[in-house]
Order: structure tokens, then C-alpha cells, then sequence
């Protein structure tokens, strides 16, 4: 499954190619405004009043099925986990530390 992985400083996003699930992996202790924080200093995404969004160009410029990518991205705006705006797919959080 893809997802962003924040550890400590570090964002990355990993397993770019399984584009059935997405989440954001945690694996330092952080407060959910933290968190936010640094999706959005390292420009993979977001938090708001909805929760945590992983932004779709980050995506898009790292998958080599950008066709594939479009299908996750029309099933997410059928689920409406997509951003108002588009530009990203909403992501639980998966704490493990």
C-alpha cells in the first residue's frame, strides 16, 4: 500500500506503485497539529478541520501509472476523500512507534 512515511523530520512516500490504499505511517511520537506541520513544511500535503490530505502531485510525479493514479483519484472523489480543491486525497494516520 502506498503511504507517506514521517519519521522524526523525514517525509517520504513509499510503495508509490500500489495505488489501491493510502495512508500517512507515523513512526515518532507527534500531535496530530504537529503532524500537519510537517506534510506541509515538506510539501506532501496538509491538515485541516476534515482530517489529513496527501497532495496529488507528489503522486503523480513519483508513480509511472499516472492512468492508475487518475482511477484512485476518481474512486477518492466518490468516497469524497478528496480535497475540495482537487489537489489532495484525504489519508488516515497509522501511529507506530
Amino acid at each position: 500500500m502506498m503511504f507517506v512515511l514521517v519519521n522524526g523530520d523525514s517525509v517520504t512516500l513509499e510503495e508509490v506503485e500500489d495505488l489501491k490504499r493510502l495512508h500517512v505511517e507515523l513512526r515518532t511520537p507527534a500531535t496530530d497539529a504537529e503532524l500537519g506541520e510537517l506534510l506541509q513544511a515538506n510539501g506532501f500535503g496538509y491538515a485541516d478541520e476534515r482530517g489529513f490530505f496527501v497532495d496529488l502531485a507528489r503522486i503523480r510525479a513519483r508513480s509511472t501509472d499516472l492512468e492508475g493514479v487518475e482511477k484512485m483519484v476518481d474512486y477518492a472523489r466518490g468516497k469524497g476523500w478528496l480535497s475540495a480543491d482537487g489537489t489532495a486525497l484525504e489519508a488516515h494516520v497509522e501511529r507506530r512507534y
